[in-house]
């Protein structure tokens, strides 16, 4: 997820497929989540998600997998965010 170092997780495991495992506990859909990601290894989970915003210091990659891109982390680009689509 970052150029210094690297992320092994077994086969079937991703942000993703637990953002689908939380769905099905909670009764609802992917379409109907907002997921937020900064990172390479947030990608599958803004592709999954119904609305997905990446941050502001997010690689170019990522931030054109989303839907809308934020400020950044340490700009409070998270409740921005959440401001701009009416959540808060």
């Amino acid at each position: 997820s970052k150029r210094e170092y690297i992320e092994i997780t077994p086969k079937g495991v991703s942000k993703s497929a637990a953002m689908r495992e939380l769905c099905r506990i909670y009764g609802t859909s992917a379409e109907r989540t907002l997921a937020f990601g900064d990172n390479y290894n947030d990608l599958d989970m803004l592709k999954a998600a119904g609305l997905s915003v990446a941050m502001g210091n997010a690689p170019d990659n990522v931030k054109a997998a989303a839907d809308y891109v934020t400020d950044s982390v340490e700009d409070d680009g998270v409740i921005t965010a959440l401001r701009h689509f009416g959540v808060i």
